[in-house]
């Protein structure tokens, strides 16, 4: 009926502690236990029903990071920002920035999240409108790091901020998981 050392309590007729739910390898050491917390708690091996729609706000220059940020965070990220891919190197004509606007529009609408990214020399201009869009349509904002620009509104109660990217990755796909 109960296994040595497992008293059953008055009235009880099954182990508590079935033998799944008993530690199967107990560390040996620190860092074995560092290494096993570090796995239970990872976000990599995570698989979401569905990849969390991110808006990349930032200048252009930063379009080759959105680029790179794409192909690597592809299994949990899909990236809905089409300026990085549609709109480097187009001359500023009016027709074409109001498509442009349009397409930013429609984006910001589509994802589950934006993501403000801008080094210190940054000038941020177009990126603060897709946030204050975000914000408007109570679509979460996630800013990294320090911006003389990261003013007031990142008290705003959408507003987060994360020091790094891989932060911000995290934040991302727990906000998938929470979804």
């Amino acid at each position: 009926m109960s296994k040595p050392g497992i008293p059953l309590a008055y009235g009880q007729t099954k182990d508590p502690y079935p033998e799944e739910h008993r530690t199967k390898s107990v560390p040996r050491n620190t860092e074995e236990f560092v290494e096993q917390v570090n796995k239970l708690y990872s976000i990599d091996h995570l698989v979401l029903a569905k990849r969390v729609k991110v808006y990349g706000a930032s200048t252009y220059r930063r379009a080759l990071l959105w680029r790179q940020l794409a192909d690597e965070w592809s299994s949990h990220v899909e990236f809905t920002n089409r300026w990085a891919q549609l709109y480097i190197d187009v001359p500023d004509e009016k027709h074409l920035a109001r498509v442009g606007w349009q397409h930013n529009r429609e984006d910001v609408m589509s994802s589950d999240v934006v993501l403000l990214y801008a080094e210190p020399e940054d000038l941020l201009r177009g990126c603060l409108v897709e946030v204050g869009m975000a914000l408007a349509w109570e679509i979460p904002v996630l800013i990294v790091g320090h911006h003389p620009n990261y003013e007031s509104w990142c008290n705003h109660p959408g507003v987060s901020r994360v020091e790094d990217l891989s932060s911000a990755k995290q934040v991302i796909i727990l906000h998938g998981v929470r979804r």
